[in-house]
């Protein structure tokens, strides 16, 4: 039932792109790619998509970072037909390989492109780290984190 309700959750925050509530679950809160404890490296690599609506990178290496409190985190972007592979780690383990290609040649942006599950019971410290991993030209395109936390909104 958790995982039901954690789902109808995360497809409302889709739309509202603000916290919920999830019973039993805490809070979901958003995180767009423009905030600023989000660390693109080299910050020259990641350029703003043309629509505005995602941050991305062709260059093989380049990666960002971001620390967050929580007891799970879902990535959200684009995927096409030139969608890059990438490492994730979290708190410094290898995570499997993740990719952002698909068959459409269009960009479709708000995919789930990774869910780290259940990182815990109480919210902890993690740091997130994506490296692009495949070859110059392939884009990793990052729109939003959702941050799921024990710790239920106070507002």
């Amino acid at each position: 039932m958790l995982a039901i309700r954690l789902e109808l959750a995360l497809a409302l925050s889709l739309f509202a792109r603000l916290p919920v509530l999830v019973a039993g679950a805490g809070t979901l809160s958003l995180v767009d790619f423009t905030n600023t404890s989000i660390i693109y490296e080299p910050d020259a690599a990641w350029a703003l998509a043309s629509d505005a609506r995602s941050r991305f990178t062709i260059t093989p290496g380049s990666s960002l970072t971001f620390a967050f409190f929580g007891t799970q985190i879902l990535i959200h972007g684009a995927k096409n037909t030139k969608g890059a592979q990438w490492n994730i780690f979290l708190d410094d383990d290898p995570q499997p390989e993740v990719g952002s290609s698909a068959r459409q040649a269009s960009k479709t942006l708000g995919l789930l492109l990774f869910d780290s599950g259940n990182l815990g019971e109480k919210d902890e410290l993690h740091t997130l780290k994506m490296v692009h991993n495949d070859v110059q030209g392939r884009s990793i395109d990052i729109q939003s984190f959702d941050i799921v936390s024990d710790t239920p909104d106070t507002r």
